[in-house]
């Protein structure tokens, strides 16, 4: 086991149970969840990344923005591990551990499914267009980024994302507004009819203001349907 490593996490954490149950991978199974022949430890290669990148930009002596990102990982924090507000409906939740959820609800995922989607948000960021070189030549370096489209664009609008914007919305937070959401771009209650779905690094992303309320509770190739059909109304009416 490797203790050095568990010493980042205990440092490095961003939620309050990271500490007792860092790498403990609940598989969904009909049984019970909670059995002693369904708990593992996880030493691949995605929690050593996630921990890695915290490590990295939550240090001031390696990130001279060290504090843009604790407030950043704060952020995503939420989103990430715990399950949303819902009151009604057949699966009721309250901000719960996701992978302590009813594994039947469509809230449920693994913790492994947690880390990726964390690892997805913050490479996101790393991606952004005016995002530190330096911080980025550091991130390479250190094998922790993998690589995407550059910039990162919101994925309704297709407008490029901003670093500098986004450094500004963490540093002067206004009540009620929000320019940069983290968001599924298949919604959750969705699930079974998108070819992307789940609460998966491959269903989540930056959103802008303008495409979060454009999409709604829309998917992703619906949104996409709806502004097509809205492009080619103005353009056969002649109000291109």
């Amino acid at each position: 086991m490797d203790t050095h490593l568990l010493g980042i996490i205990a440092q490095f954490h961003v939620h309050q149970y990271a500490r007792k149950y860092i790498f403990i991978n609940m598989r969904r199974e009909r049984q019970s969840i909670h059995r002693v022949e369904n708990i593992a430890w996880d030493w691949s290669e995605l929690p050593f990344r996630v921990i890695r990148m915290r490590q990295l930009l939550r240090s001031a002596r390696s990130n001279p923005h060290a504090v843009i990102f604790a407030d950043v990982y704060k952020k995503i924090a939420v989103k990430t591990y715990l399950t949303d507000r819902a009151q009604t409906g057949e699966h009721q939740t309250n901000r719960e551990k996701r992978w302590e959820s009813d594994p039947s609800s469509f809230q449920y995922a693994l913790r492994r499914q947690c880390w990726s989607v964390e690892d997805a948000l913050i490479n996101q960021i790393c991606h952004f267009a005016d995002f530190p070189v330096d911080l980025h030549a550091l991130l390479s370096k250190s094998n922790v980024l993998h690589a995407i489209p550059t910039p990162y664009r919101c994925p309704i609008t297709l407008d490029p994302l901003s670093f500098d914007d986004f450094r500004d919305e963490v540093l002067h937070p206004r009540h009620g507004r929000a320019r940069f959401q983290a968001g599924h771009l298949n919604p959750l209650r969705g699930i079974g009819g998108a070819a992307i779905e789940g609460h998966t690094a491959a269903n989540i992303g930056w959103i802008t203001a303008d495409g979060n309320r454009i999409q709604g509770h829309l998917s992703l190739d619906e949104t996409r349907a709806l502004l097509r059909r809205i492009t080619d109304n103005y353009r056969d009416t002649g109000l291109d």
